[in-house]
């Protein structure tokens, strides 16, 4: 009974494996993004999409209530795969453009309640302020993320320089999901990535990778 509920958590997992890991190919790199001539090749080979991810400090604009967030920056192309869930159906485009001069954010209820703000009510991250425009439900993508420290938040990369957060030195991920042409092989894709940029210094996950973590989690479970 344990061998069979263990094997169908597994299953579940690859089958949606495209999605959590949100493409085909996900690479990652440390503290500093992609050179221009590895954002070319990668453009060239498929569908990118680029990810910032950071710990940060939210406050209000008081600066009474503060907390450690996870901020996500992202771009037009997010997600690549699958649907990110707002409450309400707004489309994360909308509401993540900059209006009447100011970023809109979204974020989880979490974070709502510990600075005791809501939908439309103005947050400072950094130097630059946004106002929360959605309530995040679901994050297609999240459980391939690392350990959380904080609630989500989710801006436009566009609008991370003015938080000033991007500094040398910050801790800050760079990620790049890659969707493949149907007749690509992934393996074949990711032998030809090593070749051209031997030393790019990324971490790079297959679909087969997604979730590493929560797939050795559930083999302790089993086992014990």
């Amino acid at each position: 009974g344990v061998g069979s509920l263990s094997e169908a958590i597994k299953a579940g997992l690859e089958r949606d494996a495209r999605r959590l890991l949100g493409g085909d190919v996900a690479l990652r790199l440390l503290h500093r993004p992609a050179m221009p001539e590895q954002r070319s090749y990668l453009n060239r080979e498929g569908t990118l999409s680029e990810i910032i991810e950071m710990r940060a400090m939210a406050r209000t604009v008081s600066g009474h209530k503060r907390t450690l967030v996870e901020l996500k920056g992202v771009d037009q192309l997010y997600p690549l795969v699958g649907q990110i869930r707002l409450e309400g159906s707004n489309s994360i485009k909308k509401v993540l453009s900059k209006q009447g001069g100011m970023w809109g954010a979204i974020a989880e209820i979490g974070l709502l309640r510990k600075l005791n703000l809501k939908v439309g009510n103005s947050l400072r991250i950094g130097e630059a302020e946004f106002v929360i425009t959605g309530v995040i439900v679901k994050e297609p993508d999240r459980i391939a993320s690392v350990l959380s420290l904080g609630p989500r938040i989710m801006v436009s990369s566009k609008a991370l320089p003015e938080t000033q957060l991007i500094q040398p030195g910050s801790q800050i991920r760079f990620r790049y999901r890659v969707l493949l042409p149907e007749t690509e092989r992934v393996i074949d894709w990711i032998e030809r990535l090593k070749e051209a940029f031997p030393t790019a210094g990324w971490r790079i996950r297959a679909r087969d990778q997604a979730t590493p973590g929560l797939q050795r989690f559930i083999d302790y479970i089993t086992l014990f």
